[in-house]
């Protein structure tokens, strides 16, 4: 099957394309869109922010904030790109069970 990086920048894809674009925070793409249940920071080279079609209708402006801020403090903090070299270690050592343990715990 698709690698799960392949699988991401479909997505990523997907959301530019037929999202429909919000006004960028902090140099940010904000796009809103069908494809995902809640808001989530994708991309490490186009770095985006992607929110739910009815984002504006399921959360108060309070929560929408809060929840622009934390993707944003994703994006700010290098997570994505942290994320992405644990899944090359994770491959690299597939076959390893410490491996797999250790993603988990990095991941949370």
């Amino acid at each position: 099957g698709e690698h799960l990086g392949a699988k991401l920048a479909q997505l990523h894809r997907a959301l530019l394309c037929q999202g429909t674009e919000l006004d960028p925070v902090e140099g940010i793409d904000v796009v809103m869109s069908d494809a995902v249940d809640g808001p989530v920071a994708v991309g490490l080279l186009r770095r985006t922010i992607a929110v739910p079609a009815d984002f504006f209708a399921r959360y108060n402006r309070h929560e929408r904030e809060l929840a622009i801020a934390h993707e944003v403090a994703h994006h700010r903090a290098g997570d994505l790109w942290a994320n992405a070299a644990a899944l090359v270690v994770l491959a690299a050592q597939w076959f390893n069970p410490l491996a797999w343990a250790a993603h988990r715990a990095f991941r949370f």
